[in-house]
């Protein structure tokens, strides 16, 4: 009977992938360019833009970047050490566990599929051909993930910088582009021009965009970032349809721009993401030029992110169980009514339980 802790996974990663009617990223090595490093990232543009007003969440706070690279710096006693279970061995869970590791705690991960890396999973074939959940680009913005990358060493080798535009590969071979490019003028002007010259849509489609999101809480972000946020999450509850429809949108710009999109950011269309999820990717290019920049992995994110991943933690003693499906957690209480234990049942080459004593769980 083995004892363990249980870790809450804190860290959330968005992972894009992208469907039929594909919104395709024209790559291009990033040794080839002449960059300037920002405080994050390998910008092409500018140093990040100041946000207007507060940003409460730290959604567009470069140096979380640092912080992730540096890790938290904390070494727990040898008394102190614990055991830890982590369920799920996506991103979040393993970049959990590399902190945890570091710290000195013994890791042991248990995950439903047979591979890593969840939502950004990808796997070999029987063929020997890399499988992946879908097309993964990664936005400028995301701080977390490229200061992860530092600390593992791969930020430069694994992702691949594209130019600063985004592509939709439209039926019968028509591409469609919003080039952001404008002889280093940034948010949110190379935004308003990408979308004034993009051939992807007609001028009945354009004059509808310019109406909707005109009266969007994008343009409270320019001069009030947190009073947007809090607008766009009031509306996670209404797809994006409905909302854009409200605002005078047209079918046509859902079809040709904005489902792509949607399947970038969820697996699903318009009709039934919501509209929070899709103002607050326009809210971020809205205000800062390097949120639009997409990097891809030079190739199967399991081989360019999971892997060293894996390897780094291995390193530090953690193990992995894939296949390995936790069915459910039943606490039981102590006599004061607070959780004490926690039994879990595990589906994997038989049925057996683990005890964990919650009373030994600290969150710093």
């Amino acid at each position: 009977m083995a004892r363990f802790n249980i870790a809450a996974t804190i860290l959330a990663l968005t992972s894009l992938s992208l469907n039929s009617h594909a919104f395709a990223p024209n790559a291009f090595r990033a040794s080839t360019l002449q960059q300037e490093k920002s405080s994050v990232a390998m910008s092409v543009i500018a140093p990040p833009e100041k946000i207007a007003g507060s940003d409460r969440l730290g959604l567009l706070d470069t140096s979380k970047s640092t912080r992730a690279e540096k890790g938290t710096g904390i070494k727990v006693p040898e008394g102190q050490k614990l055991r830890i279970g982590i369920v799920g061995a996506g991103l979040a869970g393993m970049v959990t566990g590399m902190d945890l590791s570091e710290a000195g705690h013994e890791i042991e991960f248990f995950e439903s599929r047979d591979f890593v890396g969840g939502k950004v999973s990808s796997w070999v074939d029987k063929d020997g051909n890399h499988i992946e959940m879908g097309l993964h680009v990664f936005f400028g913005c995301y701080y977390n993930l490229f200061g992860i990358m530092r600390r593992l060493g791969i930020f430069e080798k694994s992702l691949r910088l594209k130019e600063h535009t985004h592509m939709f590969i439209n039926k019968g071979g028509g591409v469609g582009m919003l080039d952001f490019r404008l002889g280093g003028i940034g948010a949110p002007i190379n935004g308003l021009a990408a979308f004034a010259r993009t051939e992807q849509l007609d001028i009945v489609s354009k004059i509808s965009n310019a109406i909707a999101l005109a009266t969007s809480p994008v343009v409270r972000a320019l001069v009030d970032f947190d009073g947007a946020m809090q607008d766009i999450r009031n509306l996670d509850g209404i797809s994006f349809t409905d909302w854009w429809f409200s605002k005078g949108g047209n079918r046509e710009s859902l079809n040709r721009m904005w489902d792509p999109i949607a399947y970038a950011l969820g697996f699903i269309d318009c009709d039934n993401i919501s509209a929070r999820c899709m103002l607050t990717i326009f809210n971020l290019f809205a205000v800062r030029s390097e949120a639009s920049v997409l990097r891809m992995c030079e190739g199967s994110p399991n081989t360019y992110l999971h892997e060293p991943i894996v390897e780094y933690l291995k390193e530090r003693g953690a193990s992995f169980n894939l296949g390995t499906r936790i069915q459910d957690i039943v606490h039981e209480v102590d006599e004061e009514g607070k959780p004490n234990k926690v039994k879990v049942s595990i589906n994997s080459y038989g049925l057996y339980f683990i005890l964990i004593n919650l009373t030994k769980i600290q969150i710093h």
